[in-house]
Parts: C-alpha cells; structure tokens; sequence
C-alpha cells in the first residue's frame, strides 16, 4: 500500500513539473515575442 501511494505522487509530480515547465515556457515565448513585436498606438483614420 505504501509503494503504490509513492510512486502515485512521483507521477503527479512530474505530471505538474511537466503542466508548470509548460506554462513557464508559455511566458517566456510571450515575453519575447513582446520584445520582438512592440506595440505601437498608431491609430489608422
């Protein structure tokens, strides 16, 4: 019964390793894209 608790937390835990690396990824694309694609306040009349 113990064993079966631990390895079920070793894969949550690399399930949400795995969810929050993602989403850090995700922030670190936008940042750059940001950077790369400023934005302007033209305003097209």
């Amino acid at each position: 019964m113990n064993n079966l608790i631990t390895e079920t937390l070793k894969i949550m835990g690399t399930g949400m390793g795995t969810v929050f690396f993602v989403l850090f990824l995700f922030y670190l694309m936008v940042k750059l894209l940001t950077r790369i694609f400023p934005y302007d306040e033209k305003t097209e009349e």
